[in-house]
């Protein structure tokens, strides 16, 4: 029987001769079974040898050294230095290559300018490895193109979507600082509750925008909201030293992996996408891609509520592996001990990261209906839903109660 290095190297080599991206993914999953680390070990091995990854080894005799990664909390590591001095094109399509920004799920983030204009953006390049079919090529485009058509006042613009030497590329607006990630290494939390509340808002209510233009972001987390201060101009950059969320606007960054809904193309896509492990809805994180649609984007809230809320992860730093056997098993997200929320927003973060997308809340427009109920000090429509559960859970406890005292009460029966 061949040992897992031996079986690894068996199934790369037959996953890499698979053309189709979906078929890859489906091939993947059937042989690996329940070894969930072998599967991750086999789609890590498949995203670094994609099209990508050729392309820039194929430029490198002119090419430009990545500077160290900027906004990275990963900096220092020795795999991310191993990804900052690789070698990258000095150009692709209009797009001067200035220095490499960092990585996420969706691919590698450079600085760059365009030379059309004069703007300096961030130039995002997907994991190609994911979609080397270039059936996938063409939709991925066409629903990128479809999302750089949106334009809402917590919405970072995209500049641009194309394709140029084998490479797709998505190119927005360049922020200095000022995402909410960075935000948050200097001021964890917990923090206050209304504050969060008035805070997400109107995060809430581009994403219910971004839905009722038929599109899903799929990838909500600190590091995609960037930030403003809201009592200037939506384009200034903030000071990270602003210690309250008070003055604080977020602007939703990074549609790298959003997806069109009801598009004949979504499903061969969803089952491709890449989110980071710590804010992976639980439908992503087992694989379900005909699950995800736009309840996958409440549950991004809510873990970025949770995180706000307690200054915690719900996963803290767990390995990918272990965060993605939690998703597919746990039903509920456990409070911190020592933090305390208000009830009836917890029963809001609660419902927004239940693990069967059917008991979430069912729109984001549901949702910030009951922002608005905690906001004006209503009664909101989680905690409503949740009281008859305790209260038919009290009941049958005390019913427990009343049929054992009523046994214990009967005089015992003479054995004469």
């Amino acid at each position: 029987m061949p040992g897992k290095s031996e079986k690894l190297e068996e199934l790369f080599s037959s996953a890499l001769a698979l053309e189709d991206a979906h078929a890859r993914e489906s091939f993947l999953i059937q042989s690996c079974g329940e070894d969930a680390d072998l599967l991750e070990r086999l789609r890590l091995l498949l995203r670094s040898n994609g099209p990508a990854e050729v392309f820039f080894r194929r430029l490198g005799i002119d090419s430009a050294s990545d500077s160290q990664p900027k906004n990275d909390p990963t900096n220092g590591s020795s795999q991310d230095t191993e990804r900052s001095n690789a070698k990258v094109p000095r150009r692709i399509d209009r797009f001067e290559i200035l220095e490499y920004a960092g990585h996420g799920g969706m691919g590698k983030v450079y600085r760059a300018r365009d030379l059309k204009n004069g703007l300096i953006v961030a130039l995002k390049i997907p994991q190609l490895s994911l979609l080397g079919d270039p059936r996938l090529v063409k939709m991925f485009l066409r629903e990128a193109k479809m999302a750089s058509q949106l334009t809402h006042p917590n919405l970072v613009p995209i500049v641009a979507v194309g394709y140029a030497s084998s490479v797709c590329y998505i190119a927005t607006r360049w922020h200095e600082q000022g995402d909410l990630a960075n935000w948050l290494t200097q001021y964890p939390g917990p923090h206050v509750a209304k504050q969060v509340v008035r805070f997400l808002r109107p995060l809430a209510e581009a994403i219910r925008y971004c839905h009722a233009n038929n599109v899903m972001h799929l990838d909500l987390k600190p590091s995609n909201i960037l930030l403003s201060d809201c009592r200037k101009s939506a384009t200034t950059v903030i000071d990270v030293n602003c210690e309250s969320l008070a003055g604080l606007a977020p602007h939703l960054a990074d549609f790298g992996v959003a997806m069109v809904m009801d598009s004949e193309f979504s499903d061969s896509l969803r089952g491709l996408i890449w989110a980071t492990p710590n804010y992976m809805s639980p439908e992503q994180a087992v694989g379900q891609p005909n699950q995800i649609d736009s309840r996958t984007d409440v549950f991004g809230i809510g873990l970025i509520l949770f995180e706000l809320l307690t200054g915690v992860t719900p996963y803290g730093k767990l390995e990918a592996i272990e965060i993605r056997k939690k998703l597919a098993t746990q039903e509920f997200v456990a409070k911190p001990v020592s933090v305390k929320i208000p009830i009836d927003l917890w029963n809001i973060c609660q419902k927004c990261l239940r693990r069967t997308s059917s008991a979430r809340y069912q729109s984001v427009e549901n949702l910030i209906a009951d922002f608005d109920r905690y906001l004006n000090g209503q009664k909101v429509i989680a905690t409503s839903e949740r009281w008859p559960r305790f209260v038919h859970k009290i009941r049958s406890i005390a019913a427990l109660y009343r049929n054992r005292n009523s046994l214990e009460s009967k005089p015992k029966q003479s054995l004469h």
